[in-house]
């Protein structure tokens, strides 16, 4: 894994931590997806979802 891939992935992590709130849907997974990480990094959401390893 390069490192431009490390980096992206805890700028990812940092994001969801910040704004994911267990039970609240308007604050799930693929909000913040959808809201903050495709537009920033383009990712789709098979890939966010591994970066978080879920």
């Amino acid at each position: 894994m390069t490192e431009s891939t490390r980096s992206r992935i805890e700028a990812v992590k940092k994001i969801t931590a910040k704004h994911y709130e267990p039970g609240n849907l308007a604050r799930c997974h693929k909000r913040i997806w959808s809201r903050y990480i495709f537009p920033i990094f383009g990712i789709c959401y098979r890939t966010y979802l591994s970066y978080l390893k879920v």
